[in-house]
């Protein structure tokens, strides 16, 4: 059995959806693992970073986060 990852970051809700529903149509289990991280670490760690991203933009993205629905996968792992 083949272990595949994909990473969700840019993924809005309807995507993620999408890319699921034509995995599942492969037979396969599907593990969500999430990171969970408050905005104000994020932030943070953009800060020491070498070329910081644009705080806006993190902010908005961190807005936009959809839960996972339990329909969605196999096992979902908040971490």
């Amino acid at each position: 059995y083949r272990h595949v990852a994909l990473d969700g970051t840019n993924l809005n809700p309807k995507v993620r959806i999408k890319v699921m529903e034509m995995i599942r149509d492969l037979e396969v289990e599907i593990e969500y693992l999430i990171f969970e991280s408050h905005l104000e670490e994020i932030l943070q760690r953009n800060q020491d970073q070498e070329t910081p991203r644009d705080e806006k933009l993190l902010e908005e993205r961190f807005r936009m986060f959809d839960l996972v629905h339990p329909w969605e996968a196999h096992s979902i792992a908040y971490l």
